[in-house]
């Protein structure tokens, strides 16, 4: 038991199966009271070890925020994957506000169909299927953190459901379409008098002919690719 500056509660401090030591305040003023509570964790904790459940537990918004500081190092770095943007979004604008209150170890599969009611109502509809996938992923980040820290065990992990709308493919040009492209592309540069613009269009005309002649596709996969022009200077593609 101790007491921290500026403060007239007792703060409890308990030694758990691992080794570890587990901080938290009793709230109240009164040694005997703050005792009761320490004696209370203290026991608490050693039945649930008994049972194969972590001793000790955090609320998902502090877990989820080690798992989002995690990916932004990664990305800070130079590492990572892009998708990871992603991720932190789901965390910020969905995870952390619905699941945040809630004890990580406490988030059973009621609590994920409670959350997908939430988020159509949030949406105004049902979620796409490749949605729903990227906030799996990005609990399943956080559940992951929980995992490795010893809040949560594998045993009561839940397992997040997706039942998403499905994605319907967009359509194709056809032979005679993608021709007219590539043909209006050869003279599209020569219809501006900005020099800037017809640099630009001349550099998209590359860009949709490496795009339609390799498979490759736009964003993630081209994001990599640069052309240099006869100064040297060095154009992103994939930016465009």
């Amino acid at each position: 038991m101790d007491k921290r500056e500026r403060s007239a509660k007792w703060q409890a401090r308990v030694k758990l199966a691992d080794g570890t030591w587990h901080r938290f305040s009793t709230k109240t003023e009164d040694v005997d009271k703050a005792t009761d509570m320490a004696m209370k964790f203290f026991y608490t904790a050693e039945d649930r070890a008994k049972n194969n459940l972590p001793q000790s537990t955090r609320k998902f918004k502090r877990v989820a925020e080690f798992a989002r500081d995690r990916m932004q190092e990664e990305l800070d770095a130079g590492g990572g994957h892009i998708v990871f943007k992603d991720y932190i979004t789901a965390l910020d604008k969905y995870l952390i506000p619905f699941f945040g209150g809630y004890d990580v170890a406490s988030i059973d599969a009621k609590t994920l169909v409670e959350f997908g009611k939430w988020r159509t109502n949030k949406l105004g509809r049902k979620a796409h299927h490749s949605t729903i996938n990227t906030h799996n992923t990005a609990l399943n980040r956080v559940l992951d953190e929980a995992e490795q820290r010893g809040w949560i065990t594998h045993a009561i992990r839940p397992k997040p459901i997706n039942d998403g709308l499905k994605t319907e493919s967009r359509g194709s040009f056809t032979r005679d379409e993608y021709k007219m492209i590539y043909t209006e592309l050869r003279s599209f540069h020569k219809t501006t008098d900005k020099p800037v613009t017809a640099a630009t269009r001349e550099v998209l005309r590359n860009y949709v002919l490496i795009l339609a002649n390799t498979g490759m596709r736009h964003g993630t996969e081209a994001l990599d690719l640069k052309c240099v022009n006869r100064h040297a200077k060095v154009t992103h593609l994939g930016g465009l």
